[in-house]
């Protein structure tokens, strides 16, 4: 992130950022959907978050409490 005292203000968001991870089957699998298949960006990123609810919400754990 580019401000040094963000983390402080949005410590959630910081944490949200460090723990995504997508491999890059997934990424390759949303481009095509959406590049190939004609899905929206929005459709296909629902999608994927519904199918991989448990990463998904992992993701943004501290965001629950």
């Amino acid at each position: 992130m580019a401000w040094a005292e963000g983390e402080a203000k949005w410590p959630c968001a910081y944490d949200i950022v460090r723990n995504f991870v997508m491999t890059g089957d997934d990424v390759g699998k949303l481009v095509y959907k959406t590049d190939v298949d004609g899905m929206s960006i929005e459709d296909a990123a629902m999608e994927w978050a519904t199918a991989n609810e448990a990463t998904s919400k992992g993701w943004a754990a501290c965001a629950a409490n």
